[in-house]
């Protein structure tokens, strides 16, 4: 692989990989922030699309937003929410 930032989904020793069934695999391991373990069962196809450059949201549409992070940075939703809350609150002044 030649990415600069490698996907959290194909870090070796970080993720398993598991086979759920013919056409499905379970992605699991810990969040990077928090350590608790997460679990995102996705297509096979979709996840060698990811591999090769594709982006998660073209590849795992029927992903909840927080699992495509999870694959992608190995942040889990609670913690993208509580890590980046602050910016959510931003308001700017009407013109």
């Amino acid at each position: 692989m030649s990415f600069l930032i490698e996907k959290y989904a194909f870090r070796d020793g970080i993720c398993a990989a598991v086979n759920a069934d013919a056409t499905h695999v379970d992605v699991s391991g810990p969040c990077y922030s928090c350590g608790e373990k997460q679990a995102v069962r996705a297509k096979i196809e979709d996840l060698a699309r990811f591999r090769n450059g594709e982006f998660a949201q073209d590849c795992f549409p029927y992903l909840p937003a927080a699992d495509r992070e999870f694959l992608i940075s190995g942040i889990c939703g609670k913690c993208w929410e509580r890590l980046f809350a602050e910016n959510e609150e931003e308001t700017y002044a009407d013109d």
